[in-house]
């Protein structure tokens, strides 16, 4: 980032030397100048970030004197003059790197960089699977150049499932995902050469018959769908129906179809849920207890969620930032299904939800720092964050 232009070192006698001759001026004035001064020495926050392909970007800059300008010095794309705000071109071929010039009032200058890329995805943002379960294909495609491939209770192989992999050539790769030999939520993350991450949900689920379970843990339905099935595997009763109840939370939309079924062959029990004429939502409950002393074994639930449109990819924007150290570092989040939840994996610094689609990292820490954002049914996304001392 080069700076050039007024000399902070003159202020006070650039502000005298305003003072004595601001009679002669019409466009500025000394109250004027003191006025729009801002704290520190002029500079814009970020020295790179990375925008998807169509997206808008708010270029902010801080210190020196009111007001900023800024400008495409090269690449592509648009930048409002006086705001900052920036939107990204499309048809993006690998990635186009723009360049931002801001300056203030008296032309101290500063630069960055905009990497502007196609979006990372995968064919599946979650799944599920158990301990001892065969291996789980997974594709994923776009980004920039090869993939960083990883996961942190699992493990990582070849489309063939014969090799161990820890990497994957773009612009689209397939491998396996190997379940861990204990259950829990895992999480794959795929980097691109550019830092950006794409983070893929797994739900680990414990061996068939050791615990009560409700599978799927969540279902994306559209209204008028076909009655859609449960299976709640384990507990303690096995075929007697008097240990199990099957209810939707008070206000859930659509039905059940009760009594359910117990499938002998598969040791399950199975209940169907009835959509909705419209969009909506459910929480499916399935209680195990004892029938006489009302002792509970388990409880399991699962989140409906009854939808005109797909929800969109979710994602954390942006995806990736340099910047510099000790700033207020604002991440937003888009698509998936809200409520979200916005958490730091690895780094320090802190990170505060100011609403419902917004969080704000502040840190003096060394870098890198990972940030995690969760929606409603664990798909996640991530963010990666390099600071310059």
């Amino acid at each position: 980032m080069a700076k050039k232009g007024f000399c902070y070192p003159l202020r006070i006698l650039m502000i005298i030397s305003l003072g004595l001759v601001s009679s002669g001026c019409s466009d500025i004035s000394l109250f004027t100048l003191l006025s729009n001064e801002q704290e520190g020495e002029f500079a814009l926050d970020d020295e790179i970030v990375n925008v998807r392909e169509g997206e808008e970007y708010q270029v902010s800059a801080r210190g020196g004197f009111l007001p900023y300008t800024y400008s495409i010095i090269s690449g592509g794309g648009s930048i409002d003059s006086q705001s900052g705000l920036f939107s990204a071109p499309v048809g993006v071929s690998g990635y186009l790197e723009v360049e931002i010039e801001c300056f203030d009032r008296f032309d101290t200058r500063d630069t960055t960089k905009i990497r502007v890329f196609q979006i990372l995805s995968a064919d599946r943002n979650s799944f599920s699977t158990r301990v001892g379960a065969a291996n789980e294909p997974v594709s994923v495609s776009g980004g920039v150049g090869d993939y960083t491939i990883s996961a942190i209770l699992g493990k990582i192989y070849d489309a063939g499932g014969t090799a161990e992999i820890g990497t994957g050539t773009g612009p689209a790769f397939s491998f396996q995902y190997k379940a861990p030999a204990v259950k829990g939520t895992d999480f794959i993350t795929v980097t691109d050469e550019l830092n950006n991450s794409l983070s893929i949900t797994v739900e680990v689920l414990p061996p068939e018959g050791s615990e009560l379970e409700l599978f799927p843990s969540f279902m994306i339905l559209k209204p008028g769908d076909p009655d859609s099935t449960f299976d709640v595997f384990g507990g303690i009763g096995g075929d007697d129906p008097d240990y199990f109840s099957f209810e939707l939370e008070a206000g859930s939309d659509g039905s059940l179809v009760l009594p359910p079924m117990y499938n002998s062959v598969d040791s399950r029990w199975e209940v169907t849920y009835q959509v909705p004429a419209g969009d909506g939502s459910a929480v499916l409950t399935v209680a195990n207890r004892n029938p006489v002393t009302l002792e509970l074994y388990g409880q399991v639930s699962s989140d409906i969620y009854v939808m005109t449109e797909d929800p969109p990819a979710l994602e954390i924007k942006p995806s990736f930032r340099l910047s510099f150290s000790g700033r207020e570092l604002s991440f937003t989040a888009a698509g998936g299904i809200p409520p979200y939840e916005f958490a730091i994996i690895s780094g320090g610094g802190s990170l505060e939800q100011v609403s419902a689609t917004e969080a704000v990292l502040e840190t003096d820490k060394p870098s890198p720092i990972v940030i995690r954002l969760t929606d409603a049914v664990e798909t996640s996304a991530q963010a990666n964050v390099f600071l310059l001392f």
